[in-house]
């Protein structure tokens, strides 16, 4: 962390929102993605069907077809819909923990004039125990993608920005 201890407030909030976002997206992409396995190969099967296609372009779709089918099979949360709804459950809660501590720093950065070394030390060791509680529930590389996308329009980071 840096010296300055408002930068270091601002860096914490940051991180905080970007790990309550990808939370929430990660759920989201746990819900979403059985129907996302069923749909492609769909689609695909239907294009092939419906379409008269070069060679080469049938066995890259076919293969593209099969790769989805093969993740659909192998899919924890596909197949085990309890399991899903579970690992959905423990984001969205994880996510509104993160989403929370965000909200009270920001309402300490805009309360006081400074910020005491001592609460960001009390935010950072919440943080912590957030990390702490998310055992085996990472975030997701599409959770994390989706997030970096979204976080501007649904979160407002700009009092962040602003400030640094």
């Amino acid at each position: 962390m840096t010296k300055n201890p408002e930068e270091n407030l601002l860096r914490l909030a940051e991180d905080i929102a970007y790990a309550s976002k990808g939370h929430f997206k990660t759920a989201d992409w746990i819900s979403a993605s059985p129907r996302i396995y069923l749909f492609f190969p769909l689609m695909i099967s239907f294009l092939l069907m419906a379409f008269t296609f070069p060679d080469y372009a049938v066995k890259l779709l076919s293969a593209v077809s099969f790769a989805i089918a093969l993740f659909a099979i192998l899919s924890q949360f596909a197949n085990n819909l309890d399991s899903a709804k579970v690992t959905i459950e423990k984001h969205m809660e994880l996510g509104n923990k993160y989403l929370a501590l965000y909200k009270e720093i920001r309402t300490a950065y805009f309360s006081a004039s400074e910020v005491e070394s001592t609460a960001i030390n009390d935010f950072t060791n919440r943080n912590i125990a957030i990390i702490e509680q998310s055992g085996p529930y990472r975030i997701c590389f599409i959770g994390r993608w989706w997030a970096k996308i979204r976080i501007e329009e649904e979160m407002g980071l700009d009092w962040i920005y602003k400030n640094r």
